[in-house]
């Protein structure tokens, strides 16, 4: 059995998503990254203003409309530990397989990633490996701008 939740944005998009009764908040992340392009560690999720723990089961929450925040401060705190390498690699992975992207998140998450490169990891040995992740990042996400504006047909096709 499957239930429908709405997810609206904070432009007012909206996304219907059809999850399993046993799906938990983590899994509707995975599906709003596929479908928005919105990396999982930017997102939260508000259902009646609180917010709510990847571990929530879904048939738990009390809406069936929730409301998605966008917000870098998961991803900063990433990017300046051991973890950056593997957080850019999950960063790329997201620009290259979207579709469609919010300009406005993309800005963010590049200005973050732009960031990181200026501020070594904590790891010196992974310094080189982490600032080629991020130059990657850099590249998908100039790549993700260049799709939307082609979409909206502010580009010629090529």
């Amino acid at each position: 059995m499957a239930v429908c939740y709405s997810v609206v944005g904070l432009s007012g998009q909206c996304m219907e998503l059809e999850m399993p009764l046993e799906s938990k908040v983590g899994d509707m992340k995975r599906a709003i990254e596929d479908g928005w392009a919105v990396p999982q560690i930017c997102q939260k999720l508000l259902c009646g203003g609180r917010l709510l723990p990847d571990s929530a089961r879904c048939e738990a929450l009390p809406e069936k409309e929730l409301q998605l925040v966008v917000s870098t401060e998961m991803l900063r705190s990433a990017l300046q530990s051991a973890l950056a390498k593997e957080v850019l690699n999950q960063l790329q992975l997201v620009a290259q397989n979207c579709t469609y992207a919010d300009h406005a998140v993309w800005s963010a998450v590049e200005a973050e990633v732009w960031d990181c490169l200026q501020i070594p990891p904590i790891l010196d040995s992974d310094t080189q490996d982490a600032r080629d992740a991020a130059a990657a990042v850099l590249l998908d996400g100039a790549l993700v701008c260049v799709k939307m504006l082609a979409a909206f047909g502010h580009l010629p096709a090529s």
